[in-house]
């Protein structure tokens, strides 16, 4: 069981096992919850107004976290610890951009064929290469239904694979035939 989902049933049993609660955290565990929503191991960084630099670590700014509008709120309301680490993410963690490369996080940029495969997925599918057809119907699904909600299905991951390790090969393919 991970640390995360331990300190949330620990907080929970702790507040009466109620899903909503008056706040009563104590500053060090608001501090370890703000720790544990943005810790590296799920691509997040304290957010530049959080951040303190100590050479090369990058850590929270505690009296900035403590002080802040949020924990205030979060201390004199009632917020459901579902929503807990939702918030602290969105109030102290960076998620993407150039804050992340205060934490030595770098995004994976997708090859070309993998991020404009929307724009030519149709003249991809007419090459009949049998190992990517064989994803044509759950692309298509993905296009009109799943895109929307904002997660990639394993199927489309499995294409994406596939057209990654190939781009060469399809390109060149691509080209003989425009």
């Amino acid at each position: 069981m991970s640390v995360l989902l331990k300190t949330l049933i620990f907080i929970a049993a702790f507040q009466f096992s109620s899903a909503h609660r008056q706040s009563t955290l104590s500053d060090e565990q608001v501090l370890k919850l703000v720790h544990m929503s943005c810790n590296q191991a799920n691509l997040f960084c304290p957010s530049e107004r959080y951040l303190v630099k100590i050479g090369p670590q990058r850590i929270f700014n505690r009296f900035a976290v403590l002080k802040s509008e949020e924990v205030g709120l979060l201390k004199t309301s009632d917020i459901p610890l579902t929503e807990l680490f939702g918030v602290f993410r969105n109030t102290f963690c960076c998620t993407e951009g150039a804050c992340l490369a205060e934490c030595n996080i770098f995004p994976i940029h997708e090859k070309g064929i993998v991020s404009n495969f929307q724009e030519i997925y149709k003249q991809i599918f007419a090459l009949n290469i049998s190992e990517i057809n064989e994803y044509k119907n759950d692309y298509i699904e993905y296009l009109h239904n799943s895109k929307k909600h904002g997660f990639v299905p394993a199927r489309v991951e499995e294409l994406f694979d596939i057209l990654h390790e190939n781009e060469d090969i399809i390109m060149d393919l691509l080209a003989k035939n425009a």
